[in-house]
């Protein structure tokens, strides 16, 4: 991931972290200049790895609705997969397993998901606050209060 990153930043294009947070090592510039530092940020239902830190470094932070590949059904990543590596990146514990909720435990209304994009944009002035949205039945009466 850190190889296409730092690609990404070398042609002015945006990385997206993912869920899973990002290493806080790769937001200083490496000695050659280059940058392993992902533009988008992305923060989804569980959290994982979301810091004042990871917020203040992005270019772009981007609301997680939902799984576009399984909507309503949320993730998980078994303990045995969550190496010390991965828990730090996540801001977990090594070995216990992570559920990415299928809803925000605090967005059921778009008051609540105007309230989230204030905080985000809180924390970080000068990143730009996405939405990123599954298509499925009734997405654009959600798109419309975005």
């Amino acid at each position: 991931h850190a190889t296409l990153t730092i690609a990404m930043n070398r042609l002015q294009g945006k990385s997206n972290t993912g869920e899973g947070g990002e290493e806080p090592t790769r937001y200083s510039p490496m000695e050659n200049g280059d940058s392993a530092n992902s533009a988008i940020k992305q923060v989804a239902s569980g959290r994982f790895g979301v810091t004042i830190e990871y917020l203040s470094n992005a270019k772009e932070i981007q609301i997680k609705m939902a799984q576009g590949a399984k909507p309503g059904e949320g993730g998980e990543l078994p303990g045995w997969k969550v190496e010390p590596h991965i828990a730090e990146c996540r801001s977990s514990t090594a070995g216990v397993g992570l559920v990415s909720p299928p809803p925000h435990h605090d967005i059921y209304s778009i008051e609540d998901l105007a309230q989230l994009i204030h905080d985000l944009k809180s924390a970080n002035p000068d990143a730009n606050v996405s939405v990123k949205l599954v298509s499925e039945q009734g997405v654009g009466v959600v798109a419309a209060g975005v």
